[in-house]
């Protein structure tokens, strides 16, 4: 039996002396109001494409916890307007814009259609305005920017009861946020993924 939850993503990103964007990207399921887990991680890559990836990510551990997603929440309005209309049309105009110039971001977008094909469902997006005080957007940028900082996964849940009922394995899954990030220099590792790559899991089987 699939439960029924609401998924709000969100992502985060700076730029580094090398010109490389840091980033990350979070999501977080709500399930009767109650903010049951979220889970955030790192990558390098553009904010546009750590929103994307919050929303792919979240939605594909909904698939593997059979979790019904009702509803989707993102402050990026280049996300929202990509899953409500755009990218269905660049799909049968050869992935050109109005200018005639590449879209954007055309292998992840191709990446999140493969998914949904293949699986049989719909990505309910929806705009919610950022940084305007609603808890479970609040909470998705927090964690978005702790990976960020860190480049290591963070996880947070406020029922760990019901964490565990739809299948998330909670005392192996929780990495507590670095102190050293938070207090000075982002923690680095030697090398970190291009956030690209995480579209390849669902979709290359």
């Amino acid at each position: 039996q699939m439960t029924n939850a609401v998924l709000y993503t969100d992502g985060s990103a700076a730029i580094r002396p090398d010109g490389t964007f840091l980033c990350g990207y979070a999501y977080v399921f709500v399930v009767d109001g109650v903010p049951v887990i979220g889970k955030a991680f790192p990558g390098v890559g553009t904010i546009n494409q750590a929103e994307m990836c919050a929303v792919y990510k979240g939605m594909e551990d909904a698939l593997i916890h059979h979790i019904n997603v009702t509803a989707v929440y993102t402050d990026s309005t280049y996300v929202v307007n990509g899953l409500q209309a755009n990218y269905e049309k660049y799909d049968t105009n050869e992935w050109t814009n109005a200018q005639g110039s590449e879209v954007s971001n055309k292998e992840m977008w191709v990446r999140i259609i493969e998914f949904t094909r293949k699986h049989n469902i719909q990505i309910p997006a929806n705009h919610i305005k950022g940084h305007t005080g609603q808890p479970f957007n609040e909470l998705c940028d927090k964690l978005a920017k702790e990976a960020a900082m860190s480049q290591m996964p963070v996880v947070e849940y406020s029922d760990i009861n019901m964490a565990s009922n739809l299948g998330f394995n909670v005392p192996e899954t929780i990495n507590p946020f670095p102190v050293a990030a938070v207090a000075g220099d982002p923690i680095m590792p030697e090398e970190v993924s291009d956030i690209t790559d995480v579209l390849k899991t669902y979709t290359d089987d």
